[in-house]
């Protein structure tokens, strides 16, 4: 068997297998090509994936985080992350979850924002999640890591990234409203769940 037939092979057997679980991978998307060079503003930096080398930069990351930013992304008072916990978020298998982080060099700690998401038992659907040192906010950088994980969901077949926001956090929310996000409340809450129709994301017009 050649080697172009055992790609094939291989693809439709990994099509087989998204097919069964329910979802279809989009026709004509094309996975992002890592690392992706990109310059935010006048800070030049790598997106590319997380993967277990960078626990102790996630650490420090994390560390690096205000009081508001940690309140923001995880709606609670977290002072501190584990090791353990730590290696599982660098460590997700990434052929059926995502997590992307940009890397920027020349600081101390390189690592200034992440985007992420966990793919649901239905295969259809995934939660995201995303965060950025304050000081590299409002340069798109989770505009970015959002364009790039709905490529990474359109290939495999994932219908939509959701995500759960506060309401407070505006710049998040316009975010996905540029994407066509739709909101639905969360009763009891502060927060409001928002989801984005991969496939007509990935249509609309840059901007």
């Amino acid at each position: 068997m050649s080697a172009d037939s055992k790609a094939t092979q291989g693809r439709s057997t990994r099509d087989r297998a998204r097919t069964a679980a329910g979802a279809r991978p989009s026709v004509g998307v094309r996975l992002p090509r890592f690392p992706i060079p990109r310059k935010f503003g006048k800070h030049r930096t790598l997106i590319r994936p997380l993967g277990p080398g960078d626990r102790d930069t996630l650490l420090r990351f994390f560390g690096s985080h205000t009081r508001e930013t940690i309140h923001l992304r995880y709606g609670y008072e977290l002072s501190e992350i584990s090791d353990a916990r730590a290696a599982e978020l660098v460590g997700v298998d990434q052929s059926r979850d995502a997590a992307l982080g940009i890397f920027e060099e020349g600081q101390e700690v390189p690592l200034v924002a992440i985007g992420r998401y966990f793919l649901r038992r239905d295969g259809n659907s995934a939660e995201a999640a995303f965060v950025v040192r304050e000081d590299r906010r409002h340069l798109g950088m989770a505009t970015a890591l959002l364009k790039a994980l709905l490529r990474i969901a359109a290939s495999r077949g994932v219908k939509s990234l959701d995500a759960q926001v506060l309401r407070e956090n505006q710049p998040m929310l316009e975010i996905f409203g540029r994407m066509g996000g739709t909101r639905s409340g969360i009763p009891g809450t502060d927060s409001v769940v928002v989801s984005v129709d991969v496939a007509r994301a990935l249509r609309r017009p840059p901007g």
